[in-house]
């Protein structure tokens, strides 16, 4: 008998043939389950391209249910904020009245190995909305025209600036009418690059934490990273520049007979400027450098992107054992950012005979703890507890941003300083922009006549910030600015120093 004969044999075949299909519909259903939850997890919005992993470019918060920038895990913290940015762009779009847009520029998104604003982002972009909530209120010279904010995102490592910037330099034209970007938020070459793009489209731009020497208008931050000399017209920003952060620090240390002595410790990476500015602020400042002088030690560098990179413990290790020999320094004059701190501390700790005192610029305001056993001294952009105390003479103008910052938002979120500098930047450029309209509202608002209205924000016109009363003027540089210096202690505790004016 033939096995076409056999009458078992088709019904096995029907079950082969039922058991390939199942096989083939579940196969099936597993692909489409992938793809929807890739898609889902790893989609950019339309028009925006996927770099290195990260989507880069520019949102006024539609996309609220999928934070397409947000790094893995902090969905959470990007969805409320996304959304309430939304929320107030869409009613903006249907008050009736006119409105332009102003853009918050800088990395949003993050990779543990291409991370350079290290957590500051989220708090920054409440302060943002926060001010654009109040400009649209009536703070910085009445309500209109009123404000929509997109957020651009450059990528974690900025290296996206330039597709960015050109597609701020295409909005502002119809529908968009973009005037300004604030933000900007780290001290580096791209930043440089960045603002020299949207100074030529005459685009004006307000820093909120751009903190190294020569990010103005005056422009010496170009030459430092080799993009030739001369001004940078349109660039502002409403904080101190680490020369300034440093003279405070400086009258500080001169009242301390506990501490003489002292040791460089500098982060050699070439693209950041705020610790190169803090390199050559420690040594051209004639009181920090007298007590470098009076240690006679050869200076300690190294290089790192992020604090497990490779071989970086080592460089640790070796530059604490030459701090902690004989003849150990009272301080350590630290040029670089603060998240290589807890690191470079846990290694003096181990080394050095007794504590030591750890003196650097405004980044280490974002230190989420502390590593001890040593002090912590650092200029900060804006403190919290100053601002609301009574050494400030700006102290309601504070409160008023206060209670409306934690009616959206977490006030832990003020600890670092970094959202109220954001807020200052946003009504920086809100009142030039409304200047600009004139009492009626009725002058065209372009970008080229916002940034002449800038450095007119002084005296009479002077921006009722957060952080205190900002003067700006020809150069782009805050004049009287409020500096607290602060220490930290072992056991964390903070203690005001003193608080001086820029």
């Amino acid at each position: 008998m033939t096995s076409g004969d056999n009458p078992f044999e088709r019904p096995r075949r029907r079950r082969r043939l039922l058991l390939a299909g199942a096989a083939v519909v579940v196969l099936l259903l597993v692909a489409v389950t992938v793809v929807v939850i890739v898609g889902r997890l790893g989609r950019c919005a339309a028009g925006v391209p996927r770099i290195h992993g990260e989507c880069v470019g520019v949102t006024d918060g539609r996309d609220h249910d999928h934070p397409w920038f947000a790094a893995k895990g902090q969905e959470k913290n990007w969805k409320p904020l996304l959304k309430a940015i939304w929320d107030e762009n869409q009613r903006v779009r249907h008050s009736g009245k006119e409105y332009v847009t102003v853009a918050y520029l800088g990395p949003f998104s993050s990779a543990p190995e291409r991370d350079l604003a290290t957590g500051r982002i989220i708090p920054e972009l409440e302060g943002a909305y926060v001010g654009q909530l109040r400009a649209n209120r009536g703070e910085g010279g009445g309500d209109r025209p009123q404000i929509r904010l997109v957020l651009a995102n450059q990528g974690g490592d900025q290296s996206e600036w330039r597709r960015v910037v050109r597609r701020l330099e295409h909005m502002t034209g119809a529908p968009d009418h973009l005037v300004a970007v604030a933000g900007l938020t780290l001290s580096t070459a791209a930043t440089v690059q960045a603002a020299l793009e949207l100074s030529k489209a005459k685009i004006p731009m307000v820093g909120d934490v751009i903190s190294g020497d020569g990010f103005d208008t005056e422009g010496a931050a170009r030459a430092a990273v080799g993009l030739g000399s001369g001004p940078i017209p349109g660039l502002t920003r409403v904080n101190p520049q680490v020369a300034d952060e440093l003279d405070v620090i400086g009258t500080v240390l001169a009242k301390r007979h506990d501490l003489r002595t002292a040791t460089l410790v500098t982060d050699q990476k070439a693209t950041d400027l705020y610790a190169r500015s803090l390199r050559t602020d420690f040594t051209r400042n004639p009181v920090l450098d007298s007590y470098l002088k009076r240690h006679h030690a050869l200076e300690e560098v190294f290089t790192a992107d992020r604090p497990d990179e490779p071989g970086l413990s080592n460089q640790f290790s070796v530059i604490a054992g030459n701090i902690c020999g004989s003849d150990q320094p009272d301080m350590v004059f630290y040029a670089g950012r603060q998240k290589f701190i807890k690191t470079l501390f846990g290694y003096l700790a181990e080394r050095c005979r007794r504590p030591i005192t750890l003196v650097t610029g405004s980044d280490a305001s974002a230190m989420a703890d502390y590593p001890g056993p040593g002090s912590i001294i650092y200029a900060a952009l804006a403190d919290p507890d100053v601002l609301a105390g009574d050494r400030n003479p700006s102290r309601n103008a504070y409160l008023g941003f206060l209670a409306e910052f934690r009616r959206h938002f977490d006030v832990a979120d003020l600890r670092t300083g970094w959202a109220i500098m954001a807020h200052d930047a946003m009504l920086t450029a809100a009142q030039a922009i409304r200047r600009t309209t004139g009492p009626a509202g009725k002058d065209d608002p372009i970008p080229e006549n916002v940034r002449n209205m800038l450095y007119a924000q002084h005296a009479t016109n002077r921006v009722l910030g957060a952080s205190g009363d900002i003067d700006l003027g020809p150069t782009g540089n805050p004049a009287h600015r409020l500096i607290p210096v602060i220490q930290v202690a072992p056991d964390g505790k903070r203690t005001v120093l003193d608080v001086s004016s820029s």
